[in-house]
Protein backbone atom coordinates (compact mmCIF):
# COMPACT_ATOMS: atom_id res chain seq x y z
CA UNK A 1 0.00 0.00 0.00
CA UNK A 2 1.17 3.51 -0.87
CA UNK A 3 -0.60 6.34 0.94
CA UNK A 4 -0.35 10.09 1.49
CA UNK A 5 2.27 10.70 -1.21
CA UNK A 6 2.47 13.53 -3.75
CA UNK A 7 3.41 12.22 -7.21
CA UNK A 8 4.48 14.79 -9.83
CA UNK A 9 5.41 14.10 -13.43
CA UNK A 10 5.55 15.42 -16.96
CA UNK A 11 5.68 12.18 -18.96
CA UNK A 12 4.07 12.90 -22.33
CA UNK A 13 3.93 9.26 -23.50
CA UNK A 14 0.45 7.96 -24.35
CA UNK A 15 1.37 4.54 -22.91
CA UNK A 16 2.69 5.69 -19.56
CA UNK A 17 1.77 8.02 -16.72
CA UNK A 18 2.89 9.71 -13.54
CA UNK A 19 2.11 6.30 -12.03
CA UNK A 20 2.64 3.33 -14.38
CA UNK A 21 1.50 -0.26 -13.92
CA UNK A 22 3.60 -1.89 -16.65
CA UNK A 23 4.37 -5.50 -17.57
CA UNK A 24 5.16 -8.02 -14.86
CA UNK A 25 3.28 -9.14 -11.76
CA UNK A 26 1.92 -5.80 -10.61
CA UNK A 27 -0.97 -7.17 -8.60
CA UNK A 28 -2.89 -6.47 -5.39
CA UNK A 29 -1.44 -2.98 -4.88
CA UNK A 30 -3.35 -0.16 -3.23
CA UNK A 31 -2.68 3.54 -3.82
CA UNK A 32 -4.70 5.64 -1.43
CA UNK A 33 -5.00 9.28 -0.37
CA UNK A 34 -2.35 10.47 -2.83
CA UNK A 35 -2.03 13.52 -5.08
CA UNK A 36 -1.06 12.78 -8.71
CA UNK A 37 -0.33 15.91 -10.72
CA UNK A 38 1.82 17.85 -13.14
CA UNK A 39 5.26 19.12 -12.16
CA UNK A 40 5.51 22.08 -9.82
CA UNK A 41 9.23 22.81 -10.28
CA UNK A 42 9.18 23.36 -14.07
CA UNK A 43 6.60 23.42 -16.82
CA UNK A 44 5.52 19.89 -17.58
CA UNK A 45 2.12 18.28 -17.88
CA UNK A 46 1.70 14.50 -18.09
CA UNK A 47 -0.38 12.87 -20.79
CA UNK A 48 -1.85 10.43 -18.26
CA UNK A 49 -2.09 10.56 -14.49
CA UNK A 50 -2.28 6.80 -13.89
CA UNK A 51 -1.81 4.15 -16.60
CA UNK A 52 -2.42 0.39 -16.47
CA UNK A 53 -0.77 -1.38 -19.40
CA UNK A 54 -0.68 -5.17 -18.91
CA UNK A 55 -3.08 -8.05 -18.29
CA UNK A 56 -0.83 -9.17 -15.42
CA UNK A 57 -1.95 -6.05 -13.55
CA UNK A 58 -4.65 -7.61 -11.39
CA UNK A 59 -6.53 -6.67 -8.25
CA UNK A 60 -5.10 -3.17 -7.95
CA UNK A 61 -6.98 -0.41 -6.13
CA UNK A 62 -6.81 3.36 -6.63
CA UNK A 63 -8.85 5.12 -3.97
CA UNK A 64 -9.30 8.51 -2.36
CA UNK A 65 -6.71 10.12 -4.64
CA UNK A 66 -6.75 13.43 -6.50
CA UNK A 67 -5.60 13.26 -10.12
CA UNK A 68 -5.21 16.73 -11.54
CA UNK A 69 -3.80 18.66 -14.51
CA UNK A 70 -3.03 15.87 -16.96
CA UNK A 71 -3.25 16.46 -20.70
CA UNK A 72 -5.42 13.65 -22.05
CA UNK A 73 -6.52 11.01 -19.48
CA UNK A 74 -6.69 11.08 -15.71
CA UNK A 75 -6.85 7.31 -15.10
CA UNK A 76 -6.49 4.87 -17.99
CA UNK A 77 -6.93 1.11 -17.78
CA UNK A 78 -5.61 0.14 -21.20
CA UNK A 79 -5.14 -3.43 -19.97
CA UNK A 80 -5.72 -4.83 -16.48
CA UNK A 81 -8.04 -7.14 -14.60
CA UNK A 82 -10.22 -6.67 -11.51
CA UNK A 83 -9.13 -3.07 -11.01
CA UNK A 84 -11.02 -0.91 -8.53
CA UNK A 85 -11.11 2.86 -9.08
CA UNK A 86 -12.94 4.24 -6.04
CA UNK A 87 -13.62 7.61 -4.38
CA UNK A 88 -11.16 9.59 -6.50
CA UNK A 89 -11.34 13.18 -7.72
CA UNK A 90 -10.24 13.67 -11.33
CA UNK A 91 -10.12 17.19 -12.75
CA UNK A 92 -8.24 20.02 -14.44
CA UNK A 93 -7.52 23.46 -13.01
CA UNK A 94 -6.67 24.91 -16.43
CA UNK A 95 -7.73 23.78 -19.89
CA UNK A 96 -5.64 21.19 -21.69
CA UNK A 97 -4.25 21.59 -25.21
CA UNK A 98 -5.48 18.09 -26.08
CA UNK A 99 -8.54 17.76 -28.29
CA UNK A 100 -9.62 14.42 -26.77
CA UNK A 101 -9.86 14.28 -22.98
CA UNK A 102 -11.18 11.53 -20.70
CA UNK A 103 -11.37 11.65 -16.93
CA UNK A 104 -11.38 7.85 -16.60
CA UNK A 105 -10.81 5.64 -19.64
CA UNK A 106 -11.33 1.88 -19.67
CA UNK A 107 -10.41 -0.48 -22.51
CA UNK A 108 -9.36 -4.13 -21.98
CA UNK A 109 -10.32 -4.24 -18.30
CA UNK A 110 -12.30 -7.33 -17.25
CA UNK A 111 -13.83 -6.92 -13.81
CA UNK A 112 -13.14 -3.20 -13.47
CA UNK A 113 -15.27 -1.33 -10.94
CA UNK A 114 -15.54 2.48 -11.09
CA UNK A 115 -17.16 3.53 -7.83
CA UNK A 116 -18.03 6.94 -6.37
CA UNK A 117 -15.51 8.96 -8.37
CA UNK A 118 -15.93 12.70 -8.92
CA UNK A 119 -14.86 13.84 -12.41
CA UNK A 120 -15.17 17.53 -13.17
CA UNK A 121 -13.88 20.63 -14.98
CA UNK A 122 -12.42 18.89 -18.02
CA UNK A 123 -11.67 21.57 -20.59
CA UNK A 124 -9.76 21.96 -23.85
CA UNK A 125 -8.30 24.93 -25.65
CA UNK A 126 -9.31 23.21 -28.91
CA UNK A 127 -12.17 24.60 -30.95
CA UNK A 128 -14.17 21.35 -31.12
CA UNK A 129 -12.82 18.85 -28.58
CA UNK A 130 -14.21 15.46 -27.62
CA UNK A 131 -14.53 15.15 -23.86
CA UNK A 132 -15.98 12.43 -21.62
CA UNK A 133 -15.99 12.06 -17.87
CA UNK A 134 -15.92 8.26 -18.13
CA UNK A 135 -15.13 6.55 -21.44
CA UNK A 136 -15.44 2.77 -21.85
CA UNK A 137 -14.02 1.74 -25.22
CA UNK A 138 -13.85 -1.98 -24.45
CA UNK A 139 -11.86 -4.60 -26.33
CA UNK A 140 -12.85 -6.62 -29.37
CA UNK A 141 -13.45 -10.30 -28.63
CA UNK A 142 -12.89 -10.02 -24.88
CA UNK A 143 -15.75 -11.31 -22.74
CA UNK A 144 -15.75 -8.85 -19.88
CA UNK A 145 -17.89 -6.80 -17.52
CA UNK A 146 -17.19 -3.25 -16.33
CA UNK A 147 -19.34 -1.52 -13.71
CA UNK A 148 -19.81 2.19 -12.99
CA UNK A 149 -21.56 2.86 -9.69
CA UNK A 150 -22.45 6.14 -7.98
CA UNK A 151 -20.03 8.32 -9.95
CA UNK A 152 -20.53 12.07 -10.38
CA UNK A 153 -19.49 13.81 -13.61
CA UNK A 154 -19.74 17.60 -13.96
CA UNK A 155 -18.51 19.25 -17.17
CA UNK A 156 -19.46 22.69 -18.32
CA UNK A 157 -18.30 26.21 -18.83
CA UNK A 158 -14.77 25.23 -19.85
CA UNK A 159 -16.02 24.29 -23.34
CA UNK A 160 -18.35 26.15 -25.68
CA UNK A 161 -18.28 23.67 -28.55
CA UNK A 162 -17.35 20.09 -29.37
CA UNK A 163 -18.67 16.74 -28.16
CA UNK A 164 -19.14 16.46 -24.42
CA UNK A 165 -20.33 13.24 -22.82
CA UNK A 166 -20.75 12.35 -19.18
CA UNK A 167 -20.45 8.57 -19.48
CA UNK A 168 -19.60 7.13 -22.89
CA UNK A 169 -19.95 3.37 -23.51
CA UNK A 170 -18.42 2.33 -26.83
CA UNK A 171 -17.97 -1.36 -26.14
CA UNK A 172 -17.85 -4.32 -28.52
CA UNK A 173 -20.37 -7.15 -28.73
CA UNK A 174 -18.42 -9.32 -26.28
CA UNK A 175 -18.23 -6.49 -23.72
CA UNK A 176 -20.81 -5.71 -21.05
CA UNK A 177 -21.43 -2.60 -18.99
CA UNK A 178 -23.52 -2.03 -15.88
CA UNK A 179 -24.19 1.52 -14.65
CA UNK A 180 -26.02 2.25 -11.41
CA UNK A 181 -26.83 5.48 -9.58
CA UNK A 182 -24.45 7.72 -11.55
CA UNK A 183 -25.08 11.46 -11.91
CA UNK A 184 -24.07 13.60 -14.89
CA UNK A 185 -24.33 17.37 -15.11
CA UNK A 186 -23.35 19.12 -18.34
CA UNK A 187 -23.78 22.85 -18.06
CA UNK A 188 -22.94 26.17 -19.67
CA UNK A 189 -24.67 28.85 -21.71
CA UNK A 190 -22.80 27.76 -24.83
CA UNK A 191 -24.07 24.19 -24.73
CA UNK A 192 -26.36 23.25 -27.62
CA UNK A 193 -27.29 20.07 -29.40
CA UNK A 194 -29.06 16.88 -28.38
CA UNK A 195 -29.10 14.93 -25.15
CA UNK A 196 -29.37 11.18 -24.65
CA UNK A 197 -30.21 9.16 -21.56
CA UNK A 198 -30.20 5.47 -20.82
CA UNK A 199 -32.06 3.69 -18.04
Amino acid sequence: TISNVVFEGGNTSTTSGVILFSTGENSDNTITSCLIKDRSDVAGRPSRGIYFGASTNSGNIIEQCEIVDFTAVGIQIATGTNTIIRNNEVHLTTNSTATTIYGIQVANAPGADLIANYVHDLGSTGATPTIAGIHYSGANGVNMMVRAINNLVVIGNQNTAGIIRGIDYFGWSANSFEAYFNSVYILGSGITGTSQTAA
